[in-house]
């Protein structure tokens, strides 16, 4: 394992990949202290290194390239619209409760459902399952 100290200077692509403030930001002794309490040399580290689940992933790319010309693409805008509205308000909150619910409420509305089985039509075909 590359020391903390050591890694921070050792990869210039990285580096471009961050404003200079946030560069040093990740430089700062604490942040370097956390990840080598946790034996991680970056903040990757922290997520783990896992095999791919399946001929499925990544499922999300397909989403993507969803338009509002379809049903389900038109139900991923309406989706993330809502998390955009709701979601900010949740973390902030003192009421958890009663903006989940009006989350929840405005949620459903757009019908999810529409979107879940689009995709699961795409990750049937990956895996050979043909949908009907």
């Amino acid at each position: 394992m590359i020391p903390v100290d050591e890694y921070w200077d050792e990869y210039p692509n990285l580096r471009s990949y961050f404003t200079d403030s946030q560069w040093e930001l990740l430089k700062q002794e604490d942040v370097k202290e956390c990840l080598s309490a946790y034996g991680c040399n970056d903040y990757v580290d922290m997520l783990g290194n896992h095999d791919i689940p399946g001929e499925w992933f990544p499922v999300y790319a397909y989403a993507d390239i969803l338009t509002t010309g379809s049903e389900a693409g038109l139900v991923w805008k309406k989706m993330d619209q809502v998390k955009r509205e709701y979601l900010p308000q949740l973390v902030m909150t003192e009421d958890f409760d009663s903006i989940w619910e009006k989350y929840m409420e405005s949620y459903e509305s757009v019908h999810p459902e529409i979107f879940f089985a689009e995709m699961q039509k795409v990750v049937d075909e990956r895996m050979g399952n043909k949908s009907e």
